[in-house]
């Protein structure tokens, strides 16, 4: 939302992300998708705590894809 981006993690916690140009990166590719909740990222950082709230610094981001992973029964099709 705005300038600011929320990641969610594999434990579904959340954590804003710090401004810096790989922040930039994904924004703007997310800004130019039709569903940026489809879009799945491998990213590496520091995180941090301020006022209670995590943080990410992103020091790594790969685009991974625009679609959910496939079900494992139309895996082995």
């Amino acid at each position: 939302s705005g300038d600011s981006l929320v990641f969610i993690d594999g434990e579904n916690r959340e954590l804003g992300g710090l401004p810096n140009l790989n922040l930039e990166r994904i924004a703007r590719m997310l800004q130019s998708v039709e569903e940026p909740e489809s879009v799945t990222w491998s990213i590496s950082g520091t995180v941090t705590e301020y006022s209670g709230q995590n943080h990410l610094l992103i020091t790594r981001a790969v685009f991974r894809s625009a679609a959910p992973p496939p079900t494992p029964e139309h895996v082995a099709e």
